[in-house]
């Protein structure tokens, strides 16, 4: 059973109030409880986005994020309410969102939302596929109409949501009084009703102590009549003069500052100070249990309830509590509570007198409140909720009979290749369209190639120009496509006039490469790497394993494949949207039309009495055509019997090998090519084999017509388990295993030739599998019907939903309700088939290149990524910007980065549920200003990741300019709201978690926190070459003097300061130790960059290189002696795996990231001053010349494809 739950409830205006709080615990417990027993899914509506944030995440442990789906309201929801028009048509993106996700039941967690905001909520719009079940509070607007319906609008509101009550095959009353009184206002059958009760989250609401100890009265109320707050206060007035002010009465409620203000005047009049009645407003749980643990006593002065959740979790709490003796209360307080008279201030005053100025022990109340309580659980509540759904859905629904109207048949285009062209759809078309006519007055739209030829007899012919003239004039339109240069134009032809597409070949790769607009449409179907590899290598081999057929699925309303494996393909590329468009209608054959067998044989030349093998179709590798020759000349029936090869031979070299073989055995066995055959002489083979032999490897998910020629004339037939040919029924065919053997064929063609009996039954069965499977009649209707599905289908794509908006007067007139409705449409839900994409988000890289170590890591992994993308998904590189919302492909940057032609322009993205997003570069400010547009991503289902390099801002704000710990951390708080933070050595996962820990402790559980592997690897893409003006000045200091190196943006955490200081200790000494600085100036170090730069030593013993290439530094590396690291604080600490990767020895700052990557080989120093550092630096020097050769070379890093790989794992695994 698939449940949806609608989770507006939890959304919309009352999403914190008691509908909100009880949609959340009962939603939690149903999914905790049979979560695992049943296909549990969540709708959330787009237009709150922080509350359906926060419930993704809050429920997201509970079912597979995929069960999640939001859909977007058709309106500009931002500011404005919706008008009505807006409202009906979001009312369809609603259902259209809920008919793909195909519900056996929709469970509505509050059905009264959507009067003062936009929550969208309605029974079985336009639909009766599914069961609907909703939760019902009470009908208070409908018992006091005077209350709460004083306007028409707000009454024609009200009445038109009671309607759809009616209308709902499962209503969930929350008390009994609430079932009692929809049976009796509504005259809803009973058997609809069910009684679920309500309950508290005893981990949360549970009693400390019995004895309570404050001085107030608590209540829990609000604003409007039936909370009964002004008798309340008028009550609690005449007991505080007798309770001589003892007691300030606290009540919780959502309060505006008029009703405030009006409150106020009442305290006032009644002679009241403020300080005895304090509003608190709305509280968060854990302070409204402190409140209920510590009142002296809980007033709960409601007339009107459903259930009255605050009464119970009072007693929960174990407060002593007074309640109204009214509605559902009984049912929650029993014989527990104290009553009094919600219409009655004496009553109400003397009770809370009586039990204040009582016995000073309420223990006794307290411990029965708090005992009876425990009665009222979710997990009861859930259990209740999940039979009372079941026994809804028992029934099964009425199928509808489909009748088809012969009296006016609806007007069919059908394109396709025609007879007398040499295709094989072509043949088939010519017979498909006369069995269509039954159905269709059908027209071929195409000049006749023969107007005297028969095939023209019975068809209707039309030219393109007439046709695109006047599309109009057919009611439904068929395309049929196949790889050859007969199907070029029909892409254009579909994305113009778009229809039923039938795919005889699944792979389209041959008639998309002689396509003008060949790159554009590989480029959108496989991505960057397969554009750059089929420039370079110009590698029609690329083609032959991908499809490239994404554009039919696209613009067409449904496609028709012959076989469930081409099912398979069409899922394995393209997922679920594709394959719920795609029917299988099998490939039809024609009756056999057996020749006598003495007159076949004679035609042929072929011995009465020989025993034939044949193998029908084309050479070619992927028939196997060499392996069944090996076979048979192996076998014991070579030089007895005849091997024939059916079909057209070609020019390539496996054809000329394959002959050449047969021309060197014809003096010794009986072996024949026929080369192209025609119709007659094709009927005389399948009339006079004796067995069959049809192989495949390297499928394009086509269906072999041969072999089930083969079977339809009863000839018994040899087929391997390979694509299509695997779903044969073994009864029928002599199956061998796909990877067979060249023993196994020989074995299963002798079985065939000496077993008489099993090639009758094959024979047999072969038969009659085409015959009640493949029948030509049987099929066209199987065409008819999924012609008209496809056609019929309400919310299959835009159209079809305009046809229903049509039909409900909705249709938008107005351009801009247009574009409201077609962005909702594209936001909520997948109206075309599409390839997952991996959105890279490359925002500083694309603005500017700064050569720093985190672009670099960027780059290597964008490239790795980019011409070798994960299985499955196509490659996105994409950017932001501050000033607009969205993201756009960065395809301009990308045809440059990977010396690509022009292929198309940086359009917004369009993600979709199953993308991933990867936020690879660093650009805070760019993630904060699109955060509205991140949490649509999230909600729609698309996987957000982000890279964190280090927490450096946070922890060590001192090294940065004013304000970035402020942007840095809003980033931060930004991403963990997420999916996956993926930090890039462990010490920064550790800085992960500790913050987490400390400022959102649950996210913790909800968000997943990995750690991926850089690589030092300098690779030759990536590479920067050339010298510095000064090359020689180094190369010749390298040579004659000790060497000390520094690799880093010059910046106050890597503390270049104190090594100068301790350096100039050293020069100090008339000691000639050479410091060379490699890296840019950052920021905040103006005055060290001047020291350095006046300095004394200045390109003598002090050398500054600003602009080294890699390749230059390589060479550093190699000739330096040895690399210092005094840096206060890294996410990584690339040089040092850099010098490693070099031999280079290294003194380094002992800091965590430090000891992760360079335990093993590192010196480490842990001095603050420059003395402190001199002496242990000092000591280093001393070891490494006393060790001529130090150990410190490391072969542990990986290289970028190898880390790319590993990140890929890590998000992919995530989705």
């Amino acid at each position: 059973m698939k449940i949806v739950i609608d989770l507006q409830g939890a959304q919309a205006c009352n999403s914190k109030r008691g509908i909100g709080r009880y949609s959340k615990a009962i939603v939690s417990e149903i999914c905790a409880r049979f979560s695992h027993e049943y296909d549990i899914h969540f709708l959330i509506n787009g237009a709150f986005l922080s509350e359906g944030l926060s419930l993704k995440n809050s429920f997201k442990s509970l079912v597979p994020k995929f069960n999640f789906h939001t859909f977007f309201p058709s309106a500009n929801t931002t500011n404005n309410l919706m008008s009505s028009q807006e409202r009906e048509r979001s009312y369809v993106v609603r259902e259209a969102v809920l008919d793909r996700i195909k519900p056996n039941v929709v469970l509505i967690t509050s059905l009264f939302e959507g009067f003062v905001d936009n929550a969208v909520v309605k029974a079985q719009y336009c639909n009766s596929k599914y069961k609907t079940a909703v939760i019902l509070y009470d009908l208070i607007p409908l018992l006091f109409p005077d209350y709460y319906l004083k306007s028409r609008h707000s009454k024609q509101w009200y009445e038109e949501r009671l309607e759809q009550l009616k209308r709902i095959d499962c209503i969930l009353t929350i008390s009994e009084y609430s079932k009692k009184t929809v049976k009796k206002y509504l005259n809803i059958s009973e058997k609809k009703l069910f009684n679920i009760s309500g309950a508290v989250d005893h981990n949360l609401f549970f009693a400390s102590e019995a004895k309570p100890k404050g001085n107030y009265i608590f209540s829990v109320s609000g604003i409007d009549p039936r909370k009964n707050l002004k008798f309340l206060i008028k009550s609690f007035s005449k007991s505080n003069l007798l309770l001589k002010n003892t007691y300030k009465l606290i009540i919780t409620c959502h309060i505006s500052q008029d009703d405030l203000d009006e409150l106020k005047i009442l305290i006032k009049n009644l002679k009241l100070n403020e300080e005895q009645i304090v509003f608190t407003g709305y509280v968060a749980d854990e302070e409204m249990v402190r409140l209920y643990r510590g009142c002296r006593l809980f007033v709960f002065p409601s007339w009107q309830e459903g259930f009255g959740l605050p009464v119970l979790e009072a007693m929960a709490c174990g407060a002593p509590v007074l309640a109204a003796n009214a509605a559902s209360i009984p049912e929650i307080g029993g014989d527990s509570l104290i009553y009094f008279d919600p219409f009655d201030v004496e009553d109400l005053s003397n009770k809370i007198v009586s039990v204040l100025n009582g016995p000073s022990d309420l223990s006794d109340q307290c411990l029965k409140n708090s005992k009876r309580a425990k009665n009222f659980e979710w997990s009861e509540v859930a259990k209740k909720s999940i039979e009372a759904i079941k026994s809804t859905i028992e029934a099964p629904p009425n199928k509808k009979l489909e009748i088809i109207n012969k009296e006016k048949k609806l007007n069919l285009a059908y394109f396709s290749p025609m007879p007398p062209d040499k295709s094989g759809i072509a043949d088939y078309s010519e017979k498909l369209s006369k069995e269509l006519k039954k159905y269709y007055e059908v027209t071929i739209v195409d000049y006749p190639k023969d107007p005297k030829s028969k095939w023209t007899n019975h068809l209707k012919y039309q030219s393109n120009d007439k046709f695109f003239s006047n599309p109009g004039s057919f009611d439904r339109v068929l395309y049929h496509f196949g790889n050859s240069h007969f199907h070029v134009e029909m892409f254009d032809f579909l994305k113009t006039n778009p229809g039923v597409s039938v795919l005889h070949d699944f792979f389209l790769g041959g008639v998309v490469s002689i396509r003008p607009d060949q790159y554009s449409l590989i480029f959108k179907n496989h991505g960057y790497s397969a554009i750059k590899k089929i420039i370079e290598t110009s590698d029609s081999e690329f083609l032959k394993d991908h499809p490239a057929n994404l554009s039919v699925f696209e613009d067409s309303y449904g496609v028709i494949v012959h076989s469930p494996y081409a099912l398979k393909l069409i899922k394995k590329w393209y997922g679920s949207i594709a394959l719920d468009k795609s029917r299988v209608v099998p490939l039809f054959r024609s009756k056999a039309e057996r020749l006598p067998r003495e007159i076949a044989r004679e035609s042929l030349k072929i011995d009465k009495n020989q025993f034939v093998v044949a193998s029908f179709g084309h050479l070619g590798p992927n028939k196997l055509n060499d392996r069944l020759l090996d076979s048979w000349l192996d076998s014991s029936l070579a030089k007895t019997s005849q091997l024939v090869f059916v079909g057209q031979t070609g020019i390539s070299e496996f054809d000329k090998t394959i002959l050449s073989r047969i021309k060197k055995h014809k003096n010794q066995i009986q072996i024949r090519c026929t080369g192209w055959v025609n119709r007659r002489e094709y009927l005389a083979w399948l009339s006079s084999v004796d067995v069959a032999v049809q192989l495949r490897t390297d499928t394009r998910g086509e269906t072999s017509a041969a072999a089930l020629d083969c079977l339809s004339y009863s000839i018994p037939t040899v087929v391997n388990a390979h694509g299509d040919l695997a779903s044969l029924p073994k009864n029928s065919v002599m199956m061998i295993q796909n990877d067979f053997s060249d023993h196994e064929l020989k074995k299963a063609i002798e079985t065939l030739c000496f077993d008489e009996e099993y090639r009758s039954r094959l024979s047999e069965d072969g038969s009659n599998y085409v015959l009640n499977n493949h029948d030509i009649e049987k099929c066209g209707l199987a065409y008819y019907s999924a012609i008209e599905k496809f056609y019929d289908s309400k919310y299959s794509n835009v159209e079809g939903i305009f046809r229903v908006l049509k039909q409900s007067s909705c249709l938008p007139k107005h351009n801009l309700d247009k574009l409201n409705l077609i962005k909702a449409l594209s936001s909520s839900l997948e109206t075309v088939p599409r390839i997952n994409k991996y959105y890279i988000d490359i925002s500083e890289l694309v603005n500017r290149d700064a050569r720093t170590g985190i672009q670099r890591v960027v780059r290597n992994i964008l490239r790795c990524m980019l011409l070798d993308p994960p299985v499955g998904y196509l490659v996105e590189p994409v950017y932001a910007k501050n000033d607009t919302i969205g993201y756009r492909k960065a395809t301009k940057f990308v045809q440059d980065f990977l010396n690509l032609p022009h292929i198309s322009g940086d359009e917004l993205i369009d993600p979709s549920p199953g993308d991933i997003f990867l936020g690879l570069d660093l650009q805070p400010e760019v993630v904060l200003s699109q955060k509205k547009y991140l949490d649509m991503m999230y909600l729609k289902g698309v996987s957000l990741n982000f890279v964190v390099y280090d927490l450096i801002p946070i922890k060590h704000p001192n090294f940065f300019p004013d304000g970035a710990r402020s942007i840095f951390n809003s980033w931060l708080e930004t991403i963990t709201n997420y999916d996956q933070v993926i930090s890039i050595s462990n010490s920064t996962k550790f800085d992960v978690e500790n913050w987490l820990a400390k400022n959102h402790p649950y996210r913790l559980k909800s968000i997943s926190n990995q750690k991926i592997s850089l690589s030092s690897e300098l690779s030759n893409e990536d590479r920067t070459i050339g010298s510095p003006k000064n090359a020689w000045f180094v190369r010749y200091t390298l040579k004659n003097h000790d060497v000390f190196l520094m690799v880093g943006t010059v910046e106050p955490r890597k503390e270049h300061s104190q090594v100068l200081d301790a350096f100039e200790l050293i020069w100090a000494d008339g000691v000639n130790k050479k410091l060379l600085i490699v890296g840019k100036q950052g920021w905040c170090i103006e005055s060290l960059s001047k020291r350095i730069k006046k300095h004394p030593q200045f390109n003598k013993n002090l050398i500054w290189l600003e602009d080294c290439s890699d390749e230059f530094l390589q060479e550093l590396y190699f000739k330096c002696k040895g690399l210092i690291a005094s840096s206060w604080a890294e996410g990584y600490g690339l040089p040092l795996v850099e010098a490693f990767r070099s031999g280079l020895p290294v003194f380094c700052r002992d800091i965590p990231v430090f000891r992760e990557v360079g335990e093993k080989f590192a010196t480490f120093f842990s001095g603050k001053s420059p003395e402190s550092f001199l002496r242990q630096f000092e000591e280093w020097d001393l070891s490494l010349k006393r060790e001529a050769n130090p150990k410190c070379e490391s072969d542990e890093s990986i290289c970028w494809k190898k880390a790319t790989k590993e990140l890929e794992k890590i998000t992919v695994k995530n989705d």
